[in-house]
């Protein structure tokens, strides 16, 4: 990832993203110590890097050097890679949101199903 210290060593965590939006921005946010924040897309063997952050979320919650970054997922799977600024490890917390004009539309009410009446009880 240009202008990033990623190595690839020391803890590499993968995220696989299944059910995306896609055409809908995503913004992606990785913390808790000084992170570096990859996206890819496709299948092992053939992963295509789709987008990349070094220090760009800030400091976030106390914690310096944040990765933040935004891409327009297509369908298909995507993977969230989060590693550590020159092999650093630690723990992280990565969060997702999606752009804010995006709330997901509902789906249909179900319809209700019309059941008989009960027959009315017999006069004895």
């Amino acid at each position: 990832c240009p202008g990033t210290a990623f190595t690839g060593t020391g803890s590499v965590f993968w995220l696989r993203l299944d059910d995306v939006r896609a055409g809908v921005a995503l913004e992606l946010k990785s913390c808790g110590f000084d992170t570096d924040l990859s996206v890819f897309k496709g299948s092992c063997g053939n992963l295509e890097m789709v987008e990349c952050d070094g220090d760009s979320g800030g400091n976030s919650g106390g914690a310096p050097y944040a990765s933040k970054l935004s891409f327009t997922p297509t369908d298909g799977v995507h993977w969230v890679v989060v590693g550590g600024w020159n092999g650093a490890d630690g723990s992280a917390t990565v969060t997702a949101t999606y752009s804010g004009a995006a709330s997901p539309s509902p789906g249909p009410s179900p319809s209700p199903s019309v059941s008989p009446s009960p027959p009315p009880p017999s006069a004895s």
